[in-house]
């Protein structure tokens, strides 16, 4: 089928039309700035960590959350500015995040004038115990809400699935993470429909158990995972991107009724039977209501299990001159134009840089990528966490 002529600008990204209702005034969006408050009861009850606060409070144990939220400047927050972030820390000061736990993470606007930046972040952890990590690339009009949406609600059914073994790792974790993705899908149809009609997010996860010494990821999407030797020697991605081309990505989506459709770029995007929406590049996501019912997309994530001390030697990471190794979650913001291996070599520095400086690094470098594809015209937001797994 014939596709109707294509903004040139959006050749790249993630929908291949902007058509659908505008973007919210500031102060309109249900979830945005409503948790703003500087009462920290009332965020750890919003984001439903009261347990995990107390369990860690009970164990004389540092604790975070970290969330990042729509800005409350809406589209005006300038081009590469940071996303409005939020935190509840036990103490009541996040930079242990980094000095402890060596967690780095950004969270920047592209230059896109006519949106608001649309990804999103999360940072769950308790000292010694585990962290949470989420990165989250909304699409379509309302991509920022349901982005926001997903970044706050996700982690708390985790939560809620595990309960307090989510500080040791037992259970049935890919069980949970399953049910905590397809249970946030069936929230967003019952509870924000009109805006999750054309509208979505990718997410990847990591929750990675220090006890245990293993990780889970989980992803739906192309916000990929890359494991890494801190000195950039070599480098590993986790996690295949959800394409629309891929055989069973496409085997399922025509099963459905829906196409799968070169758009004469450099995307296979995915319509539905009658009419050329939703035109994702993408085969899985949350949100997108009417191509989960109507073009084959899943909201069932991807889940793989890494046994540290087994898996790392396996693929030739860590120990030696590597030293530690990094995992990485970024949006496709950093990953399109820059390859796995190339992200850890620009994170390297010789070791001298924070967490932080590194992976603001990184999303400088995705920034300067962009403008120089567009004639500095258009960047995707960009997104990145960083935490090192000794």
């Amino acid at each position: 089928p014939r596709l109707p002529p294509m903004d040139k600008q959006r050749r790249r990204l993630t929908v291949s039309h902007t058509d659908g209702p505008p973007l919210l005034d500031d102060d309109s969006s249900p979830t945005g700035g409503g948790l703003a408050k500087d009462a920290r009861d009332q965020l750890i009850e919003d984001w439903g960590v009261a347990d995990l606060f107390n369990w860690a409070e009970q164990g004389n144990l540092r604790a975070i959350a970290l969330l990042t939220m729509t800005d409350r400047v809406g589209k005006d927050k300038g081009s590469k500015e940071d996303k409005d972030e939020f935190w509840v820390s036990q103490p009541p000061n996040e930079q242990w995040l980094q000095d402890a736990l060596g967690v780095g993470w950004a969270c920047r606007k592209g230059c896109k004038p006519e949106a608001c930046n649309q990804d999103c972040l999360s940072i769950l952890a308790v000292e010694d115990m585990f962290e949470f990590l989420g990165v989250y690339d909304g699409h379509g009009p309302y991509g920022h809400d349901v982005s926001e949406f997903v970044c706050r609600e996700l982690p708390k059914k985790f939560l809620k699935c595990l309960g307090k073994n989510v500080l040791s790792g037992e259970g049935d974790i890919e069980a949970a993470l399953k049910e905590s993705f397809l249970g946030i899908q069936a929230q967003i149809k019952e509870r924000m429909r009109d805006r999750a009609e054309s509208s979505g997010t990718t997410v990847t996860i990591a929750y990675h158990s220090v006890g245990k010494n293993k990780v889970w990821l989980a992803h739906v999407g192309d916000s990929r995972a890359v494991l890494g030797n801190a000195d950039g020697s070599k480098a590993k991605a986790l996690t295949v991107d959800h394409k629309p081309d891929l055989e069973g990505e496409r085997r399922r989506i025509e099963q459905a009724g829906g196409r799968v459709i070169f758009d004469g770029y450099f995307n296979h995007r995915v319509f539905a039977a009658r009419t050329l929406a939703p035109g994702l590049n993408m085969s899985r996501a949350l949100g997108d209501i009417m191509g989960h019912e109507e073009a084959g997309l899943s909201a069932e994530p991807e889940v793989l299990e890494l046994d540290l001390a087994r898996d790392l030697a396996q693929f030739g990471l860590g120990g030696g001159p590597g030293g530690d190794v990094r995992l990485v979650l970024c949006t496709d913001g950093v990953w399109e134009f820059i390859e796995d291996s190339e992200a850890f070599k620009i994170m390297a520095r010789g070791g001298k840089a924070t967490p932080n400086e590194c992976i603001r690094d990184l999303t400088d470098c995705g920034w300067r990528k962009w403008m120089e594809d567009s004639d500095n015209e258009i960047a995707d937001d960009i997104t990145g966490i960083l935490i090192p797994l000794r």
